[in-house]
């Protein structure tokens, strides 16, 4: 007779002749170990852009645009390697995306902050 173990723990299998695991806890720490490759460096980015977005938020607080020192944006752990969008305009100028908020750099180290006007129709 063929012995069935569970996938995660190796332990011996009782039931159901398609029962893969010996419980939840088990079917839940198999995926979760087979996401770990994939999910880890998407998470770190995600994590990264969602900072950049509280830290934008925080700064136009209820205005709709703000200009901002550069060294502001880095005080608040702003990290400007990351954004949802890059746009180049035609005066030479680079316009960054970080969700719904606009920002590019201006004369003197500074930023211009700004809320766009997201049409999320699909």
């Amino acid at each position: 007779m063929n012995t069935r173990e569970c996938m995660d723990c190796h332990k011996p299998l009782s039931g159901r002749s398609d029962k893969k695991f010996c419980g939840d806890h088990c079917r839940s720490s198999y995926h979760n170990r087979l996401g770990n490759g994939y999910s880890r460096p998407v998470k770190t980015v995600n994590g990264i852009l969602k900072s950049n977005r509280k830290i934008i938020h925080h700064l136009l607080n209820k205005n709709n645009e703000k200009i901002v020192s550069e060294s502001t944006l880095k005080e608040l752990g702003f990290k400007f390697d990351y954004c949802t969008k890059v746009i180049a305009k035609a005066d030479a100028h680079e316009e960054f995306h970080c969700y719904e908020y606009v920002y590019f750099k201006t004369k003197g180290n500074k930023y211009n902050l700004a809320r766009t006007n997201l049409n999320l129709s699909y």
